[in-house]
């Protein structure tokens, strides 16, 4: 068994931070930014798995949703507010 001890050492200092206050705010920033856009992506458009293979193609892959994701965010905001009354009102708009 090999053991990096590199590795160990980036390990401690990414531990020192998490655990120092600023960390700790960083790490609820990130969960609320990315982890809901994930979410969404992986519940509310169905992606389960990349269909491309090795990075450049994977990475293409994310752009494309990303710039999915943006757009239909991006539409649901110009939707003149009071015109739709639910959800489910906004997902058939946005499916269509």
């Amino acid at each position: 068994m090999v053991v990096s001890l590199e590795r160990l050492w980036h390990q401690s200092q990414a531990r020192e931070i998490l655990r120092s206050e600023e960390g700790y705010a960083l790490s609820v920033r990130r969960m609320t930014e990315l982890e809901s856009v994930f979410g969404q992506l992986k519940n509310n458009r169905e992606f389960r798995r990349f269909w491309r293979w090795y990075m450049d193609k994977v990475s293409l892959e994310v752009g494309w949703l990303s710039l999915a994701h943006n757009l239909l965010k991006q539409d649901l905001w110009d939707i003149p507010f009071g015109s739709w009354k639910s959800n489910t009102n906004v997902r058939l708009m946005l499916d269509t």
